[in-house]
């Protein structure tokens, strides 16, 4: 009971920077779909487990040996047990059918994990199974089938921690799994009182452990928890930090994301003051995206403090983006460039918005040499500023190429 109040306190609790509908959308009915998917895993896994079972050699003969053949007696269990379910049988009532080949197998070999995954199916009494269970994943945790139904239990009783630990063990022998767990640890995910047993297992290593995140990192309703977890953890991988950042920015949920950015690259940006602006590319948005796609690329030149743009022909669109502090204030930016061929500086523009909105706050061309853009104040609600340059090379003319300077920030006049 202790267990369950706390489970249910830390998700009522609040999340920071996570939207009200997101987190109801998770809270009402989730054990169910976990149980459900849990469900289907299992069986899954038990026809895997099976595939092993029917390919033994002569598993019957072996049986009816005066000999005593634990190994044997547990692959005749397994194939009764699968004939039974595929005539139609419930799987429980098949295992009860399969129990007494089961417990003649473990008298003879005590850790027999299919042997002790048919007894524990067998068993009626929840507290008696989750025992027989326990014991036989203290043995074995890499047999299939006994981990599967763990798995089935530990879901259906909420327990995050067992949940995860379970596919953990799972996906550290099998990785071939994954496209059966990763549904069921993403709807673990979407519970915020899973979160701490994420930080806990996916500790970068095992590899499966950065290929889920990469994964979940894609999935739009995790991403609020997702970055909830990032913030806890100490596992650095870089296109997960890149990909999570992105997806949090899309969602609007800027604050969460400067957070995780904070977190992964120990960098702040305060508000926009007097000085240069380089070019970092670490982690966009709050750091620059240059566009490489084909007929339109941007290469910085750390070394020069620049940029070099080609953007050919028909092309066009951002060659240049990131997310800058609002200074709440009247500011000025000054660009420097060399474009060719002479006049298609004009077909440059530097803009402003507020990031998810259309609406341009400052849209101005480029001009030949130094200048200076002054931007009035902006919108005091709009936290973060999203500074782009656009370029655009007509069809039928030279591309557009050259380099720009790194954008300085000036008091305005």
């Amino acid at each position: 009971m202790a267990t369950d109040t706390a489970n249910r306190t830390m998700a009522a609790r609040p999340r920071p920077g996570a939207r009200p509908e997101a987190a109801a959308r998770f809270r009402p009915g989730r054990a169910a779909v976990v149980v459900g998917i849990a469900l289907v895993l299992a069986a899954a896994l038990l026809a895997q487990a099976v595939t092993g079972a029917l390919a033994g050699r002569q598993p019957l003969m072996a049986a009816q040996l005066p000999v005593p053949n634990g190994a044997a007696d547990e692959q005749v269990a397994m194939i009764r047990h699968t004939a039974a379910v595929m005539s139609g049988l419930d799987p429980q009532e098949a295992a009860r059918q399969a129990r007494p080949l089961a417990l003649r197998a473990l008298a003879h070999d005590p850790l027999a994990p299919r042997a002790i995954a048919i007894a524990a199916l067998a068993t009626e009494d929840s507290a008696a199974r989750r025992a027989i269970l326990d014991a036989g994943t203290a043995i074995n945790r890499r047999d299939l089938l006994l981990q599967g139904l763990t798995l089935e239990d530990r879901a259906a009783r909420n327990d995050y921690r067992g949940t995860i630990e379970t596919l953990d063990a799972l996906l550290r022998v099998h990785p071939e799994q994954r496209d059966l767990m990763f549904p069921l640890l993403l709807q673990a995910l979407a519970q915020d009182a899973a979160v701490p047993e994420f930080v806990r297992f996916l500790d970068g290593s095992s590899v499966w452990h950065r290929t889920f995140l990469r994964h979940a990192a894609g999935q739009a309703e995790v991403l609020p928890n997702l970055g909830a977890f990032r913030l806890a953890s100490r596992l650095d991988d870089a296109p997960f930090d890149r990909n999570l950042v992105i997806g949090l920015v899309a969602q609007g949920e800027l604050d969460l994301a400067y957070r995780v950015y904070n977190r992964a690259t120990g960098k702040q940006i305060g508000p926009l003051a007097p000085g240069p602006i380089d070019w970092s590319t670490e982690l966009p948005p709050f750091d620059w995206q240059f566009p490489s796609q084909r007929g339109m690329r941007v290469n910085p030149q750390p070394e020069n403090d620049r940029i070099e743009l080609y953007v050919r022909g028909g092309q066009g669109g951002v060659i240049a983006r990131k997310l800058v502090r609002n200074p709440r204030a009247d500011f000025a930016i000054r660009v420097n460039e060399n474009i060719s061929p002479p006049g298609a500086v004009s077909d440059l523009r530097l803009r402003l918005r507020c990031p998810g909105s259309g609406i341009w706050l400052f849209d101005r061309a480029f001009a030949d040499g130094a200048q200076t853009f002054a931007i009035d104040l902006p919108p005091a609600d709009c936290r973060f500023l999203s500074l782009e340059i656009h370029a655009r090379a007509w069809s039928g003319q030279p591309p557009i190429q050259g380099t720009i300077d790194r954008l300085e920030i000036i008091a305005a006049n």
